[in-house]
Formats: C-alpha cells, sequence, structure tokens
C-alpha cells in the first residue's frame, strides 16, 4: 500500500484532489452559498519527521461535501476580523419588536376618556410597568367638556360631564434596557467579512452552528476507526498526506452521496425509515447502508435474484442510482 501512496503524492495531494470536486460540481448541481475552512488533528502511533498534525479542508455548506484537501501545520496567519456579538443583535430585534407592542398600548390609552386626572396618571404607571423596555411619559392631560346640545354654550350653562384626555409619549426606558443587557449571555464569533450588511450577526451565528453537521461531522468521518490509519505505518511522511487525500476523497463520495440521496427524496416526496421507523427525507447514508445489510442476490435455477429487497430499498437504489445492481431495471 505504501508503494502505490507515493504516485498521488508525487502529483501533489492539493491539487490532485481539488480535481475531483471541480469534476464532481460539473456533474451535480451542487449549491454553494458559504465555506466552511477548518482543521482537525490525525495522530499516529509512530514519528514521522517533517510531518504536520493537522490536516485542513474546506467543505461546502450543502452536505459537507470537502472541495479542498491540504496538510498543514496549524501555524496559519491571522485573518484581520470583526467580533459579533450575537446576544447584543438579539437584543436590538426584541427592542424593534417590543416598540410596536407599546405603541399600540399607548394609542389605547390616548383613546381612552378618564373621570379625573389621576386615573389617567394611574393607567399610565400601570401600562408602561408592563413594557419591558419602554417607558410611557407623562405629558399632562386635557380637559374634555360634554354639553347636552350643540353649538355655543349659553352663559353659565355648566357641561353635563367633564373628563380628561391623557397626553403621553413614548421613549425606550435605558434601566430597563441596561437590566436586559446584563442579563445576556455572550456567544463572541470572530469573521473576516468586515461588511455587516453583507454579513449580518444573525447569518454569521447560523453558518457557525451549521458547522456541526458540515465540518464536525466530516472531520468524525475522517478519524472513525473502520480507517486503521492510526494502526497503519508507512515508512514516510509523505505517504501519509498521500493516505490523507485518499480519506478525504471517501469523505466526498459519501457527502455527494448522502446529498443526492436527501435531494431525491425531497424532490420526490419521498421518505426512509429512521431508527425509530419513522419516516425522514434526511438519513445518513451510513444509515441506509445498514438498511441493505440483509439484502442478497442469490441464483436460483440459474438466474439471480435479489432477496429481502423492500420498497424503501428499491427506493434509495432509484434515488442512487444504482437500480441495475439490485435488477430494478
Amino acid at each position: 500500500m505504501g508503494r502505490m501512496l507515493d504516485t498521488p503524492y508525487a502529483a501533489g495531494v492539493t491539487e490532485a484532489f481539488l480535481e475531483v470536486p471541480r469534476e464532481a460540481r460539473r456533474a451535480f448541481p451542487i449549491p454553494v452559498r458559504a465555506l466552511h475552512a477548518d482543521a482537525t488533528g490525525l495522530h499516529v502511533h509512530e514519528q514521522y519527521e517533517g510531518l504536520g498534525e493537522e490536516v485542513a479542508a474546506i467543505r461546502a455548506d450543502t452536505g459537507g461535501i470537502p472541495l479542498l484537501f491540504a496538510p498543514g501545520d496549524g501555524n496559519q496567519k491571522e485573518a484581520r476580523a470583526r467580533e459579533v456579538d450575537v446576544e447584543e443583535e438579539g437584543l436590538r430585534r426584541r427592542v424593534a419588536r417590543a416598540e410596536g407592542e407599546a405603541e399600540k398600548a399607548l394609542g389605547r390609552l390616548l383613546s381612552r376618556r378618564f373621570a379625573c386626572e389621576a386615573d389617567a396618571r394611574r393607567a399610565l404607571e400601570e401600562a408602561g410597568g408592563k413594557l419591558p423596555y419602554h417607558r410611557l411619559v407623562y405629558l399632562g392631560v386635557q380637559e374634555e367638556r360634554r354639553r347636552g346640545r350643540v353649538g355655543r354654550p349659553r352663559k353659565g350653562e355648566a357641561p353635563l360631564s367633564l373628563g380628561y384626555r391623557l397626553l403621553a409619549r413614548l421613549e425606550v426606558d435605558e434601566g430597563k434596557l441596561e437590566r436586559a443587557r446584563r442579563g445576556l449571555g455572550r456567544f463572541l464569533l470572530a469573521t473576516d467579512v468586515l461588511d455587516r450588511e453583507a454579513l449580518p450577526a444573525g447569518e454569521v451565528l447560523g453558518r457557525y452552528k451549521d458547522q456541526g453537521r458540515t465540518v464536525e461531522r466530516g472531520f468524525r468521518f475522517l478519524k472513525d476507526p473502520l480507517f486503521f490509519t492510526g494502526s497503519a505505518f508507512l515508512e514516510r511522511p509523505e505517504r501519509v498526506m498521500a493516505l490523507g487525500m485518499v480519506m478525504a476523497l471517501a469523505l466526498l463520495v459519501y457527502a455527494l452521496g448522502e446529498w443526492a440521496l436527501r435531494r431525491g427524496l425531497a424532490e420526490t416526496g419521498s421518505s426512509l425509515p429512521d431508527q425509530k421507523g419513522r419516516p425522514t427525507q434526511r438519513p445518513t447514508l451510513r444509515w441506509v447502508f445498514g438498511l441493505f445489510l440483509w439484502v442478497r442476490l442469490v441464483e436460483l435455477e440459474g438466474r439471480p435474484r435479489v432477496l429481502n429487497l423492500t420498497p424503501h430499498h428499491e427506493t434509495a437504489a432509484r434515488l442512487l442510482g444504482a437500480q441495475r445492481y439490485y435488477l430494478l431495471e
């Protein structure tokens, strides 16, 4: 195996790898909205002089499909970045939403007619106390007299009723806002995209959390014990780098197959059973492989037959373009 790995290393592990995702994107309409770049450490039992302990990868946000592989030493130059306080951004959105509700509350108060000024002030205080980020500022009351007839009142004529209309305005309560800020957690992220309009804080957080199902899941795939890479001694670090490229190619095929299967299920409205037997349109390819564990190809009376094939097996095989291998054509 070691001598076989000399050839891909001589071709350049990064350069050779780049050709595969380039061709894959021509064959499959993979939408790429963002790229995730990260690195992970690979452990080997033997010492390899000159071998970096990290593998860097860039993956598409769609399905975590790797688009670049490169061995590295982890000493990459830091990029200029801005910090994003996502909690503060969320607080600003909540204040904006609360302002609309506060304006409605103020409108209801201004439309009411009170029997006295004290009643008006009491209602204003009660309504203001319920606002999470704003306060209602008292500006006074306007006297409102009602008479029994239309027209100019006669001299000495007393009004039938006397009421008061409230005068007030709405403003942000800095005290409430400061207490809300003190209760915030902090989720600080850094990005080298300095344009806040091009990349809002909420999108930064979404992209960051998306790494859990793209970047990190791909690294777990590369470190799976089934690869047995930690126990292989390949004599030269160049061969270890080439083996890393082969592992990244395996991840590319796996991620591409999973993306194609999920896309097909969504487009056709089909589903496969999950671990609890419930229908899902987002199965992992590893789980789908397990579904085929008891499917057997046998020869009966001189003819090949596939045993234990169920409708969900047929669905998966057709969507992956493997129907001919299960005699479905």
